[in-house]
């Protein structure tokens, strides 16, 4: 999230749109709000009451899944806001 490839393609608003428009297509099921996708709409956050089963799970999939450099739960929580603002500011109108 924090490389130059990341950053480029959020500041693309038409690539945006197109990934999106693409998914609603072409890997279209009819369960998923595509809308959703969107950056006034879009959530990576998870809800507050989901929270505990979040965080044993993730200490779950670091023991067996994580190589290298384990975030605490509080720095992901703190990771996945900073991306869900940063898709939020892309302007697609």
């Amino acid at each position: 999230m924090d490389t130059k490839f990341g950053m480029q393609a959020l500041a693309d608003a038409e690539l945006y749109k197109a990934i999106v428009e693409h998914r609603r297509k072409f890997y279209h099921v009819s369960y998923a709000d595509y809308d959703k996708n969107y950056p006034d709409r879009i959530a990576f956050y998870p809800p507050e009451r989901s929270l505990k089963t979040w965080e044993s799970d993730y200490k779950a999939l670091q023991d067996a899944f994580v190589y290298g450099n384990k975030l605490p739960f509080r720095q992901l929580l703190l990771r996945i806001e900073e991306l869900q603002r940063r898709f939020r500011e892309v302007d697609i109108k």
